[in-house]
């Protein structure tokens, strides 16, 4: 049984779906836990989980090559 998208009545075998954000496969991990470590941020309260979550987020930004906007 194959999935079918009901507005265009196709699937996406050999096809595939677009991702959200478009980078290179070599980033994706690291761009993925960026952006869950800046979701996590959001509801720390403890200065110690703050700095260490910082301190992860700048070394991800500089070891990535696309730098955000």
């Amino acid at each position: 049984m194959k999935a079918i998208n009901p507005k265009t009545k196709t699937n996406w075998e050999a096809i595939g779906v677009k991702p959200h954000i478009e980078i290179p496969q070599t980033n994706a991990l690291d761009v993925a836990y960026k952006m869950a470590l800046n979701e996590v941020k959001k509801s720390v309260s403890d200065e110690h989980q703050i700095k260490d979550i910082n301190d992860k987020l700048e070394e991800l930004s500089n070891s990535l090559p696309l730098k955000e906007k």
